[in-house]
């Protein structure tokens, strides 16, 4: 299966991603595409060791991970975000996502499920500079030179910031 997103579907993407940072203050990443996993049983923790692979992030982060092929949404919060981000926001946005997912539209799902979680949050100071996922980052999540040509991430496909599934 070839996972990610198409281009243009990418950068609409990674404009809510980035207005989101700016205007709501949150650490949100998204990684599309399917984990290796021996059993789907471990789906959960699998994102949530992606998650982690956050570092120091992790504690006020979101990461959305979505799993075409897998048939699998999971959103993993950082403790200190989930005051902002509540389980049952959580719930509602992965409901949202698959119902515009089982319509085909994979782009709009994560758009709508990214602008719910960002509504409930409420608004909150632009994250600085170099946090989340202003600078495009490598392929082991370490960021690049915001200024130099972006390569495309290897699948599974990692938008603003996510970390690579590949590397765990």
């Amino acid at each position: 299966m070839t996972s990610g997103l198409p281009p243009r579907t990418q950068d609409r993407v990674d404009e809510v991603l980035r207005g989101i940072r700016e205007e709501n203050g949150l650490d949100v990443s998204v990684l599309v595409g399917d984990l290796q996993l021996d059993d789907l049983q471990g789906f959960r923790a699998g994102a949530e060791r992606l998650h982690a692979a956050l570092g120091a992030r992790s504690a006020h982060a979101v990461l959305i991970v979505v799993a075409p092929g897998q048939r699998r949404v999971e959103v993993v919060t950082g403790e200190g975000i989930r005051r902002r981000v509540p389980d049952r926001v959580c719930a509602l946005a992965v409901l949202s996502m698959t119902t515009a997912f089982a319509g085909g539209d994979l782009g709009s799902g994560i758009i709508d499920g990214l602008r719910q979680i960002a509504d409930a949050a409420g608004r909150g100071p632009a994250l600085p500079a170099g946090t989340g996922g202003d600078q495009r980052t490598g392929p082991h999540g370490e960021a690049g030179d915001p200024d130099a040509p972006h390569t495309p991430p290897r699948t599974p496909q990692a938008l603003q910031g996510a970390p690579d599934p590949a590397s765990h």
